[in-house]
């Protein structure tokens, strides 16, 4: 059974921001989908603002610390 609940994710996503934005990309709304496995794996299906947004390499890496 997980012992990391959706709600300490998102905890966790809103403390991530996109740079050129003053908001988390939880409440900007760019996370569509949380999973987390039996296993404490998360899932994360996320979008970012662009595609040629300057923070694409950035912006993950600081979701999975």
């Amino acid at each position: 059974m997980a012992t990391i609940t959706e709600e300490q994710v998102i905890e966790q996503l809103k403390q991530v921001f996109d740079p050129e934005m003053p908001v988390d990309v939880w409440n900007f709304g760019l996370v569509y989908a949380i999973e987390v496995t039996d296993e404490d794996d998360v899932n994360i299906r996320m979008t970012l603002t662009s595609e040629a947004c300057p923070s694409a390499k950035a912006i993950p890496d600081d979701v999975v610390k």
